[in-house]
């Protein structure tokens, strides 16, 4: 048997399975990521930052990414990379309202998002996987947290001091956009600040995980074989 874990909840499981046969994979170096996430080009942090990407998930039912974008088309020197989730219940509003937002450009059904994250010159997400992809590529990251579930991330991303908090959406959402803004600002006036955060980002993912997984099962299985024989 295996276990498979990134998250701070790693000691819990270790006492768990202390004295079992189970194998555990813990960490992040056994992050599972898609191919694309190994065959992209070296990220560059340009001097100005202009290009901001923008996701929340595939459902959204906070409507964070519809509030946002009402306070992101003040600042005008920004363009705003919107990932629509396939269930965004917003969807049709924000198309309605920014589709014809030169600062406002629309994706839906990326096939690779990582070339996405890679002409961006800042992210911000909800807490989840999209975290270790931006590490595995280097984009200096704005996170927050939508759910309970996602304390974990919160907790062991803000320990590292790789990618930026901003707080969770339910404590309040109007101060977590300013947040967000204010981190924007921060981080668009440092780019020595940006190229820490991305080099530190990139060491901590480096897209090998799925690879790690595979050959820590066959090892196992190639074992167990040798020794019924």
């Amino acid at each position: 048997d295996f276990c498979l874990s990134r998250g701070l909840g790693d000691v819990y499981k270790r006492q768990i399975y202390a004295n079992t046969n189970t194998k555990l994979l813990l960490g992040q170096q056994f992050t599972p990521l898609r191919t694309e996430f190994t065959d992209h080009n070296d990220y560059t942090n340009n001097y100005n930052v202009k290009d901001i990407l923008l996701m929340c998930g595939g459902s959204d039912e906070k409507s964070f990414l519809l509030s946002f974008l009402n306070v992101a088309t003040k600042f005008l020197q920004y363009t705003f990379h919107v990932v629509l989730g396939v269930y965004n219940k917003d969807k049709k509003c924000i198309k309605c309202k920014y589709a014809e937002n030169n600062r406002i450009r629309l994706y839906e059904n990326i096939s690779n998002i990582s070339n996405l994250m890679c002409k961006c010159d800042l992210a911000v997400t909800a807490a989840g996987n999209s975290l270790y992809e931006l590490c595995e590529i280097g984009v200096p990251t704005i996170f927050f947290a939508y759910s309970d579930n996602q304390k974990y991330d919160c907790m062991g991303f803000n320990q590292k001091k790789m990618v930026r908090y901003a707080g969770n959406i339910d404590v309040g959402k109007k101060h977590l956009i300013q947040n967000i803004m204010e981190n924007i600002e921060e981080l668009s006036s440092n780019l020595n600040l940006r190229i820490e955060m991305s080099n530190n980002m990139k060491k901590f993912v480096d897209g090998y995980g799925t690879e790690r997984i595979v050959d820590n099962i066959m090892e196992v299985y190639k074992y167990v074989n040798n020794t019924s024989a």
